[in-house]
């Protein structure tokens, strides 16, 4: 697996995860005020958020994550509301010897949305916004 992000001004902005089966996960986190939309990926699979979630040094993901894929039958929405809107996804990826959990989140005051695709190929397994 490989993370793509905001390496040039056409997809600023934006990050793609997409492993050696073609199946890709695009998510759009062009902010405006009031919100935070971010990505991170954690070793357990998660029961609610962590906004203050640290995604490291991306070189160092991307070598971390190298062997993995998406498990295509997978996927959780997860969903918070009080004064404030936070809003995630979770999709799993594995490997041979162990699994991780990509979340995908945005908190907001309810104005404000970002899209995600799930996508095996050219065939939609999950999509939606946050």
């Amino acid at each position: 697996m490989k993370i793509f992000n905001s390496s040039n001004s056409a997809w600023d902005e934006k990050v793609n995860f997409i492993d050696e089966n073609n199946v890709i996960l695009g998510y759009d986190m062009a902010q405006d005020c009031c919100e935070n939309a971010d990505w991170y990926i954690t070793n357990d699979e998660p029961k609610s958020i962590d906004i203050d979630h640290d995604n490291g040094d991306l070189d160092g993901v991307n070598k971390d994550i190298i062997d993995f894929v998406f498990d295509t039958s997978y996927f959780k929405s997860l969903e918070c509301c009080d004064c404030d809107v936070l809003d995630g996804a979770v999709f799993r990826i594995y490997n041979e010897e162990c699994e991780k959990f990509i979340v995908i989140f945005n908190s907001h005051n309810g104005h404000y949305s970002h899209g995600f695709d799930f996508k095996d190929g050219d065939k939609e397994i999950e999509s939606g916004s946050l």
